[in-house]
């Protein structure tokens, strides 16, 4: 169990003070999340973060170890796990919402998926040295950022300017375990940019349920029961007749044994992380940009075996023994297949590999606005490989009459050829993901107030993203196809009421801020999502924030597929058992409940 210490993260009137700051000595006004102007805090919404020093006091080797530490999250204070279960990376949500419902940036864009069932973005490896802060709203913020930010925002901001070589390495252990994390960035900086380049390896071995003895099924030491199962490698014969004999000697009894002794608690894990971060300013005011993150992680996973139960062996297969003196001609025999596999569990294995990368130019126009034109492409691939057991095989197996076709329930003489048709039911897959995004952005202050100046944020974005599916699962195929354009136009304005030129008592600083998006899915509809922000400090070190606004997440182009699919299955039935006269009618009737559920 890996237990983190809680720390008081920075709230945004602290990055207030930042951006102020900033202003002042340096050419350069940060964005901050939560909203699209350059230079001032999100308004009605709290704004946490997370800085490298804060990263460094609580010793967190990755990003997953980081959130572990934030309490809106929903992973506060667990271990945290990098595939999750082999299906994505490490996912927590906000506010006690689903994972899909908290979108993930780095420097503000869109990330790329690499789960087998979702294309909702995935959090990003960033090397532990490159990452600068972690800044988060927990608050709803589709009215700037779209689909997914209905729970709220994480956004990973990197480094980017670094002088010379930095490096690190741990390494931790405790009982039947120990985990390594080893990392380094060189970066270059000059007057008008800067280059650095980081990368991070990690590994870890396998914590399995035996190597830890408070997961133990029986509690008969301590007055409990024994909850172990039945299912095991020496199997356990009924014949009906009120008692149960246990192999291998078959004497009346019950074999036991702990199912999940050999099953991960935590999988074993390898992961690579490599970034690269460019800036360069060719005049005064145009400055471009570049970054790119690759990420290659591989979980292989103790998981249990499927026990076969209530299986019909009869007199007829040459491996069939009768309990002593039933004279029985047939047993159902329950038992776990240990000795077909050659051991106690089955290694699955997920690898995913996924890069994002993201470039752009910055131009600085009069009256202090400033235009920016940006682009992302994003990839993934992620191969799943779980073995399985072929259940019409090992019945047809242990209906089989001679040594050559029959299965031994109690031993290791079943055929090698019969065991390998057993065997062969792995669930197979190649998924690809890949997501394409073109905007631009201009924002600056259109007129100024007592209270200081009135800024606006207008942008436009295009969004295409595709999903392909390759593999096989039980001997059936599920090839998918997928696709989706995304057009989406924004707007943001900032008024400050209040401030420095016009306070008053009980009016120290009032801010409102009013934001909406409109987004356009090719494959469902559209939708318009606003926002009205207000942050009022009646003295100050004081804030009350409010917001109202509408947030949404749009179906993942996976769960479209899985739609489609459902019903592609429902018609091929009506084909295969329907009688001729009702065939319209059904066909008619799913039609429409496709069409239904893709325009919802």
């Amino acid at each position: 169990m890996l237990n983190l210490p809680v720390i008081a993260y920075a709230q945004d009137s602290d990055i207030s003070d930042q951006v102020k700051e900033d202003s002042v000595n340096s050419d350069e006004v940060i964005v901050v999340t939560g909203t699209s102007i350059r230079g001032v805090p999100p308004t009605g919404s709290d704004l946490i973060s997370i800085s490298r020093e804060d990263a460094k006091l609580v010793g967190a080797a990755s990003t997953a170890e980081l959130l572990a530490t934030v309490p809106q999250l929903n992973s506060f204070n667990t271990a945290p796990r990098v595939s999750n279960g082999g299906l994505g990376s490490f996912a927590p949500g906000l506010r006690g919402l689903p994972a899909a419902a908290t979108l993930p940036l780095m420097n503000g864009h869109r990330l790329i998926s690499g789960s087998t069932q979702q294309t909702n973005p995935d959090y990003p490896l960033i090397p532990e040295l490159a990452l600068e802060r972690v800044e988060i709203i927990a608050d709803g913020a589709s009215a700037i950022y779209g689909s997914e930010a209905v729970a709220g925002v994480i956004n990973f901001i990197t480094r980017e300017r670094v002088s010379g070589l930095e490096a690190n390495i741990r390494h931790g252990f405790a009982d039947d375990y120990d985990a390594l994390n080893a990392g380094a960035i060189f970066g270059q900086d000059w007057d008008s940019g800067s280059v650095i380049v980081a990368y991070q390896y990690q590994q870890n071995n396998n914590i399995t349920g035996a190597d830890r003895d408070y997961r133990s099924l029986d509690f008969r030491s301590v007055g409990g029961i024994d909850t172990r199962s039945t299912v095991c490698a020496d199997a356990n014969v009924n014949l009906f007749a009120g008692t149960i004999y246990a192999a291998p000697g078959l004497a009346p009894g019950i074999n036991t044994c702990d199912p999940r002794g050999p099953v991960d608690l935590m999988p074993q894990n390898r992961t690579h992380s490599a970034l690269v971060s460019l800036r360069q300013e060719f005049t005064s005011g145009i400055t471009a940009w570049a970054d790119v993150l690759y990420s290659d992680r591989k979980d292989t996973v103790q998981a249990a075996l499927p026990g076969q139960t209530f299986v019909l062996i009869t007199a007829a297969n040459p491996f069939f023994r009768a309990p002593p003196g039933t004279g029985s001609v047939f047993g159902y025999f329950d038992f776990r297949p240990d000795r077909l596999v050659g051991a106690d569990h089955f290694d699955q294995t997920f690898r995913v590999r996924a890069g994002n990368a993201s470039a752009g130019i910055d131009i600085d126009l009069p009256s202090d606005f400033q235009a920016s034109v940006y682009g992302s492409y994003n990839w993934s691939r992620n191969d799943t490989f779980q073995p399985g057991i072929n259940t019409t095989a090992l019945t047809a197996a242990a209906a089989g009459t001679t040594v050559a076709t029959a299965l031994d329930p109690f031993g290791f003489r079943t055929d090698p050829a019969v065991v390998g048709a057993i065997l062969d039911n792995p669930t197979d897959f190649t998924n690809r993901q890949r997501t394409r995004i073109g905007a631009v952005k201009l924002d600056g202050p259109l007129t100024e107030l007592p209270g200081g100046e009135i800024k606006i944020a207008v942008g436009a974005e295009y969004r295409r993203e595709t999903y392909m599916q390759r593999g096989q699962s039980g001997g059936v195929g599920f090839p998918e196809n997928l696709e989706r354009n995304v057009k989406s136009v924004y707007g943001e304005l900032f008024v400050p009421i209040f401030g420095a030129g016009n306070a008053t008592p009980g009016a120290y600083s009032l801010a409102l801020s009013l934001s909406g998006r409109y987004d356009h899915y090719s494959d469902f509809g559209s939708t318009t999502n606003p926002k009205i922000g207000l942050t009022w400090q009646p003295v100050d070190g004081v804030s009350l924030r409010g917001s109202y606004g509408h947030s949404f997440r749009a179906p993942g182009l996976r769960d479209l597929g899985s739609t489609v699919g459902s019903y592609y299955s429902a018609a091929a039935l009506v084909d295969a058992f329907a009688p001729a006269t009702r065939r319209a009618v059904l066909h008619r009737s799913i039609r429409s409940s496709y069409t239904a559920a893709t325009s919802r």
